[in-house]
């Protein structure tokens, strides 16, 4: 099996309903997940927003360091339902200073199926090396 990526989905609810409400338990949590990871060589992604990470992370910027070619270890997939397919909106946190994917609506639809999220990305060639 072929697993080009596995996202890591950081959002909850206010009051917290997923994560622990305090952000070192999540950060261990988070750090559990990442080392068995990358011991079976799957590279990983974060999902979330500016908002969620301050919450849940308490902002750390752990997942935001670069290879040697310049690239997230850990890509941002960030979730901004206006319909644009524009990363003008993006202010840097947790240490990234750009996303690599903007989820820009939910059940948008596509070919006869109604559960499907509508996403741009810019540079694509840049990350399929």
């Amino acid at each position: 099996v072929f697993l080009n990526r596995m996202w890591l989905d950081i959002e909850d609810e206010n009051p917290s309903k997923y994560y622990d409400v305090d952000p070192a338990v999540n950060q261990a949590y988070m750090t559990e997940i990442t080392e068995a990871a990358k011991k079976i060589h799957i590279p990983m992604g974060i999902y979330t927003t500016k908002t969620y990470w301050a919450q849940i992370m308490d902002n750390t910027e752990v997942y935001s360091t670069k290879d040697r070619l310049g690239r997230y270890n850990y890509p941002l997939w960030y979730p901004r339902y206006d319909a644009v397919d524009s990363m003008d909106f993006f202010e840097a946190f947790g240490g990234w200073e750009d996303v690599l994917i903007k989820q820009t609506g939910g059940d948008v639809g596509y070919c006869g199926i109604t559960q499907v999220d509508s996403d741009y990305m810019e540079d694509i060639e840049e990350w399929m090396l």
